[in-house]
């Protein structure tokens, strides 16, 4: 494959899953992963995510902001693992309640998580291509 259809692959991995894997540090030191919905991506850069404010999860990402997103296609052994940084905020215009089903809710019981991407890495065929997010705009 070549890197432009690599990165396609990438795209195409990312755009076909509702979840992500989002992986970060407990408060104890270990890696924790959780899915999370994707609410929005712009390009591979920008990630938002949406959660419980006082989620576990997002008192990690206000501890140690350093982290990773990761897409799977579990039928053909492809994946796409984004590291970055975490950004939490207060809610933004995604509507909670309908993404979850929820009666009653209150968005700002919720939180916007903002991640950006550094590095981009694609598995695919038992190999691993590494890409600087700064770098793939010139490759396409």
């Amino acid at each position: 494959m070549t890197e432009k259809e690599v990165i396609l692959l990438a795209k195409e991995i990312i755009d076909n899953n509702k979840f992500a894997m989002i992986g970060t540090t407990s408060l104890k030191g270990y890696p924790n992963v959780r899915a999370l919905t994707k609410m929005k991506h712009d390009g591979f850069e920008m990630f938002y995510f949406s959660t419980r404010a006082d989620s576990a999860k997002v008192k990690q990402m206000k501890r140690k902001n350093k982290g990773c997103v990761y897409f799977y296609n579990a039928d053909k052994y492809q994946s796409v693992m984004l590291e970055g940084t975490f950004i939490v905020e207060k809610n933004r215009d995604f509507d909670i309640a309908e993404l979850y089903k929820i009666d009653h809710v209150d968005p700002y019981d919720f939180c916007t998580i903002k991640f950006i991407t550094k590095a981009m890495y694609v598995y695919y065929n038992f190999q691993t291509i590494k890409f600087n997010i700064s770098e793939i705009k010139d490759r396409i």
